[in-house]
């Protein structure tokens, strides 16, 4: 008896510890491209971003464009150098001059994608000649502690 009270413990405790690293099924994917890696100086540095609804469910992906940038508001960005340090975002002398529009109610129905084009460097000071690595995310709801789903990483080359 013992030895099959040891044999369904330790077949729980296998089955708790598997369950415990099975990651959950993403509701989304993200992918960017460019479609140039190399740009020169002062350039426009634009990545097309892709969210894909891979859930049985809409994706409110509602946003503006918004800011100073005037980016659509659906994926946040994030810009590094070669070291890995983050790229400073432009610093707009007349924020409260920036127009925007809303994006109410734009919905991505299971299995489709919503795709466009941003002007990253509209954001981010990427004047300087170098190596940039750009990638995209998203939250996947507003709670505080929601996970966040990242795209691959892209790599930009500014020349002089």
């Amino acid at each position: 008896m013992r030895i099959f009270q040891r044999s369904v413990l330790i077949a729980i405790v296998t089955a708790l510890a598997f369950g415990q690293n099975k990651n959950p099924k993403e509701s989304f994917t993200i992918a960017i491209k460019v479609e140039t890696h190399i740009v020169k100086a002062g350039s426009a540095v634009a990545v097309n971003g892709r969210l894909t609804n891979t859930s049985d469910r809409p994706i409110d992906a509602s946003g503006c464009y918004c800011g100073p940038a005037g980016l659509d508001s659906y994926l946040n960005w994030e810009v590094r150098d070669v070291d890995g340090q983050l790229v400073a975002k432009k610093i707009n002398p007349h924020p409260e001059l920036a127009t925007g529009s809303a994006i109410l109610d734009r919905m991505i129905q299971p299995g489709e994608s919503l795709a466009g084009d941003q002007d990253i460097s509209r954001l981010y000071d990427m004047s300087r000649p170098g190596q940039y690595v750009i990638q995209a995310s998203r939250p996947t709801s507003e709670a505080k502690d929601a996970q966040i789903i990242k795209s691959n990483k892209v790599g930009v080359t500014v020349i002089p």
